[in-house]
């Protein structure tokens, strides 16, 4: 294994964490937020590591090997997740700890949080943390790579060890072509959600918020009681809409932007997880009327959202279903493993 080449890309990888913490930091600049400072010592960081890492590196002029891939991708997840963190750590907002744990969470789309009270942080900070659920959603190296493909046939070792499920056999060309229509669905997902919730009466940044969140299946509010704070069915509505599309396989809508839609509702997978859906929105429903005396449509309206939250391991929340019958939240627990 060539270690310069490893290091090389690594200070790439760097560079473009530093581009992506310009982000929040033009909203601190915007704002006038105390966090301002915070992003400007996480870009310097990320920007100085890159250009080490790359000066000690050295550009690959073959393909890389698959234990280059390997390494390339394990260490940049560890990387992205430490300089992630400094803004959380630089502004004292959270500890070197707790800002890894609030980094990672968001990089993995786990969606666990050590804030007790996030609005209370700026909103350039909130924006970071859900920045860092898109960046993960896909995949750091997935995005990398549709928008740095010059690394020759390497990158398919790069994909490989991101991607859970079957390795990839595709040739190069498709690799690269795969990694950018997969990019590019992505982003026009974001877009049109960040625009959806904004009709629904969001602010610009709430609404990209929440679009981050949903489009990555991750769950980061920028609110402490999560979508219950809207207590609307119209925005429920939409963010169920967007967790159920971003649930899927996005490589069924890159098949579908080519063959058209019917390979969508050809697609046995998709259609068995819309049935376990609509399944165990009918089973809860029905438990909340018979066990709670719940109006119908209040039932149903909280169980569909529920069953789509939590079986695509976003896991926003819009009512206290702790206080649901044990049918109910023994659905929910077996959701939350069929979403995994």
């Amino acid at each position: 294994m060539n270690i310069r080449i490893v290091l090389f890309v690594l200070g790439k990888l760097a560079q473009a964490c530093g581009l992506a913490l310009m982000i929040p930091f033009v909203v601190a600049l915007f704002y006038g937020e105390t966090s301002i400072a915070a992003f400007l010592v996480a870009i310097v960081i990320s920007l100085l590591i890159g250009r080490l890492l790359m000066w000690q590196g050295h550009r690959p002029t073959d393909s890389l090997t698959v234990r280059e891939g390997v390494a390339i991708t394990a260490l940049g997840w560890i990387m992205v997740t430490f300089l992630g963190m400094v803004p959380y750590a630089a502004g004292g907002y959270l500890s070197v700890l707790d800002g890894v744990f609030e980094c990672i969470s968001g990089l993995s789309g786990t969606g666990a949080t050590v804030i007790d009270d996030i609005e209370a942080m700026p909103a350039s900070l909130v924006l970071w943390r859900a920045l860092t659920h898109w960046f993960g959603g896909l995949g750091i190296i997935v995005i990398f790579i549709a928008v740095f493909p010059q690394f020759g046939k390497g990158i398919v070792h790069m994909f490989n060890a991101e991607s859970t499920g079957p390795r990839s056999d595709r040739a190069l060309p498709r690799i690269k072509e795969m990694a950018k229509a997969l990019f590019t669905v992505y982003v026009v997902f974001t877009v049109v959600s960040t625009v959806v919730f904004m009709l629904c009466g969001m602010s610009f940044l709430i609404a990209a918020d929440h679009a981050f969140a949903t489009i990555a299946t991750g769950g980061f509010s920028p609110y402490n009681n999560s979508v219950a704070h809207f207590d609307s069915p119209v925005v429920e509505c939409c963010l169920s809409f967007f967790m159920l599309i971003s649930s899927a396989n996005f490589g069924m809508y890159v098949a579908a932007w080519k063959k058209g839609c019917k390979v969508i509702l050809g697609d046995t997978e998709f259609r068995v997880y819309l049935s376990i859906v609509a399944i165990s929105t009918a089973a809860m429903a029905l438990n909340l009327v018979l066990a709670q005396q719940w109006d119908g449509i209040e039932a149903l309206r909280q169980a569909f959202f529920q069953s789509v939250s939590i079986s695509s391991s976003t896991g926003f929340v819009s009512n206290d279903f702790e206080q649901w019958p044990v049918f109910s939240k023994f659905i929910l627990l077996v959701l939350m493993f069929i979403g995994g």
